[in-house]
């Protein structure tokens, strides 16, 4: 599908179809780009959601490390940091705040990739 774009004054085709592999590469370049001029990149996060992480490896049996206790974990074959991640267990947690009801397939696409990339479990966590 093509989606017309502005670029420098006028509007130009661009094509959204780009391939996993360009999106990742371009995700690599930008966080490169922003650790360059700022030193570090780290994502916002929700405190809630940590608490929530947290307990939930408490119940279960995981030492997740999020962003109150080390930081989220960082991929960096894939540019994506992850909500949790038990290193010992191999298992990554995300915690979908009401606002991933908009973005089901990205997520769904991300946790793919993570999954192959890791070989990991994968838990989601839907509020």
């Amino acid at each position: 599908m093509k989606k017309k774009a502005w670029n420098f004054g006028k509007y130009t085709d661009r094509d959204e179809t780009r391939s996993d592999e360009w999106r990742r590469k371009h995700r690599l370049i930008r966080i490169k780009q922003i650790k360059e001029r700022h030193g570090q990149a780290t994502p916002n996060y929700n405190p809630e959601a940590c608490k929530f992480i947290e307990e939930y490896g408490r119940k279960h049996g995981y030492k997740f490390q999020h962003a109150e206790n080390g930081g989220e974990f960082y991929i960096k074959g894939l540019g994506y940091w992850v909500d949790g991640y038990d290193r010992e267990k191999n298992v990554v947690i995300e915690y979908d705040e009401p606002h991933h009801t908009r973005r089901v397939e990205k997520d769904k696409q991300r946790q793919q990739e993570i999954q192959e990339h890791l070989g990991c479990k994968f838990i989601r966590i839907r509020t």
